[in-house]
């Protein structure tokens, strides 16, 4: 399998709650930003099993495009915190950093 070098993502919208990587209540009437979707632990966990792969020891590159904060249909605050759960899990604190540290 050829090495992953770039990763890509586009028009995540965190902070939306019609996005599937923000975190919503259990009775899914309103966003919870103070933890990741499991959506977003789950795709993650996928992109690091298949970094793992790569012979290269150099971790990708991650580009984000599009509309990475919901800017128009939720508060400044509720799209950052969810950004930040999303920072959270691909620089955890207690392991190596997903991606290279340089987020273009």
């Amino acid at each position: 399998m050829p090495d992953v070098r770039f990763v890509c993502l586009s028009d995540t919208h965190f902070g939306a709650s019609n996005s599937l990587l923000t975190n919503l209540k259990p009775d899914g009437s309103e966003v919870d930003p103070t933890e990741p979707s499991p959506v977003l632990v789950q795709l993650i966990a996928c992109l690091r099993e298949l970094i793992s792969k790569n012979d290269n020891s150099q971790p990708p590159i991650l580009i984000l495009n599009g509309d990475i904060l919901e800017l128009a249909l939720t508060t400044d605050n509720i799209a950052a915190m969810a950004f930040e759960r999303f920072i959270e899990q691909i620089m955890p604190s207690n392991s190596q950093a997903l991606f290279n540290g340089t987020i273009k």
